[in-house]
């Protein structure tokens, strides 16, 4: 019995001491999987608060980029009624008009000293002493003085402000074409560089866009379309020009020994050949635009062609008017030039 008590004792012993420390272990497993529990709400939690973060973020990026894309819509839309006012003033520079011209305003000191000065429907444009080039900001029709000059970049000899856009060529003879200039944006955005030939002088006006290197030969730049206004290729035509002019009255041209051409320009036939030497006197510069042609000769005295008509598109005469300049512009706002002194004048003009 006491063997069976003792053996009993040892069980209830062994029961008790397993009984201790199996109690124990089952509680750490629950707090253990209560706890990986809580942890994986608090990750489920965190989780879809930061899904809700992005949602949020993402609206609201898309606000902002709706927002972006309406200042862009407006600003493109701003652009094309720029460019399509430009171009109806271009349009109605193109409506042929044999008109004479009053030219009875007196002349006009602007600021600044300049060595070139061109005038066109897209504006008025300057190049100073050191190649750098200004336009004339305020110029409007019947004032033709404005109020400022603005620079910006690019460095110039030459310019030409026409119908086909706004021409250069700089110190190298390179070509370049202003980007994107409207009547509120005189100074575009960007100088292209026409990079297929060297030219000496350009001349954007009524019929195109025509040029001369430095060899005097004499070329059209064809291909030139609304969508592409830096046109394709240069096409070399016949005869021999220092410097030269394209307006509504054809293409008037002045030779190294200061005889005066005449081409008859058409848009049917740009490159026509054959020129009508214009014999009365020598020139050194000559302008054309709806405002007939004017010239400077050696003397710099200023001279108008009168007697333009469709049926004698040279003329009758020359005439001559109060003043002295080394070059001379005429176009949409009126009459511009550079004297002697580097001292730029204009002129309002009006058709009689």
């Amino acid at each position: 019995m006491q063997k069976e008590a003792n053996i009993n004792m040892e069980l209830f012993e062994k029961e008790v001491h397993d009984n201790k420390y199996n109690f124990p272990q089952k509680s750490h497993k629950n707090v253990i999987i209560l706890a990986i529990g809580v942890i994986i709400i608090i990750l489920l939690i965190t989780i879809i608060c930061i899904l809700l973060i992005q949602k949020e973020e993402s609206k609201n990026n898309n606000n902002e980029e709706n927002d972006k894309t309406e200042v862009k819509n407006d600003e493109n839309n701003e652009e094309n009624k720029e460019e399509a006012e430009t171009s109806e003033i271009i349009e109605k520079e193109k409506e042929l008009d044999f008109s004479d011209v009053d030219s009875r305003e007196n002349w006009m000191k602007l600021p600044g000293n300049f060595k070139h000065i061109s005038v066109g429907p897209l504006g008025v444009y300057a190049i100073d002493l050191d190649n750098n080039v200004y336009y004339r900001d305020g110029v409007t029709l019947g004032n033709s003085f404005g109020s400022d000059w603005i620079k910006f970049d690019g460095k110039l000899k030459q310019i030409s402000s026409g119908e086909y856009g706004v021409w250069a060529i700089d110190p190298g003879n390179n070509v370049f074409y202003r980007e994107r200039i409207t009547q509120k944006n005189k100074a575009g955005n960007h100088w292209a560089l026409i990079g297929d030939e060297k030219m000496n002088h350009i001349s954007s006006g009524f019929f195109g866009v025509y040029a001369i290197n430095d060899s005097d030969v004499i070329f059209y730049r064809a291909g030139i379309t609304n969508t592409n206004p830096t046109g394709t290729h240069w096409i070399e035509m016949d005869g021999r020009l220092r410097q030269l002019s394209i307006g509504k009255y054809g293409l008037w041209g002045i030779t190294k020994d200061n005889d005066v051409f005449y081409k008859a320009i058409s848009f049917e036939n740009p490159t026509i050949n054959g020129w009508t030497s214009i014999k009365e006197s020598k020139f050194k510069y000559i302008s054309v635009d709806k405002y007939g042609v004017w010239a400077v000769n050696l003397n710099d005295e200023i001279f108008y062609r009168e007697g333009l008509s469709e049926s004698n598109p040279t003329g009758e005469r020359w005439r001559q008017i109060e003043g002295l300049l080394k070059q001379i512009s005429v176009g949409y706002y009126g009459l511009y030039g550079i004297n002697f002194g580097n001292e730029p004048f204009t002129k309002d003009l009006k058709l009689k």
